[in-house]
């Protein structure tokens, strides 16, 4: 069983959760993040739905956030004209070694593949760097 929200926040008591996730925000996220308070108030609507993130999570994942089927053995089986992009923060838990060794074994590729670290950066990219998640994301998807 992995250590998700399910498992951390109490179910049944709004203002525990509330004061968990609230807490959480202001420790996680950079000060440069804008409207603490309202996406406090985001992440905690998020939550009071039923897990299915977690349970993909639970599925996809061993415990400590080791993949059950990783991407290193999968990305040489799928076609080579597609294009693919890495992206991951210099401050991220995973390890961006995994997209540079697959870039690395895969010169010939019809379609190079594109390895990013955004400076600054956590696990959650769109959060801590949006404006530079965004433009990697429109510069590999138009």
């Amino acid at each position: 069983l992995a250590m998700t929200r399910s498992v951390l926040l109490p179910p049944d008591d709004s203002h525990a959760t509330s004061s968990v996730i609230s807490g959480y925000v202001q420790r996680r996220f950079h000060d440069s993040v804008p409207d603490k308070e309202e996406f406090t108030d985001y992440m905690f609507h998020l939550y009071q739905g039923e897990p299915s993130g977690e349970k993909a999570l639970n599925c996809m994942l061993h415990p400590g956030a080791h993949g059950k089927k990783p991407l290193v053995g999968r990305v040489p089986l799928l076609p080579q004209e597609l294009p693919l992009a890495f992206i991951y923060g210099s401050r991220d838990w995973m390890d961006i070694g995994a997209a540079r060794s697959i870039k690395s074994n895969m010169p010939q590729r019809k379609e190079p593949i594109k390895v990013h670290q955004l400076r600054g950066a956590g696990h959650q990219l769109f959060i801590d760097e949006p404006r530079a998640f965004d433009e990697l994301v429109l510069e590999h998807t138009s």
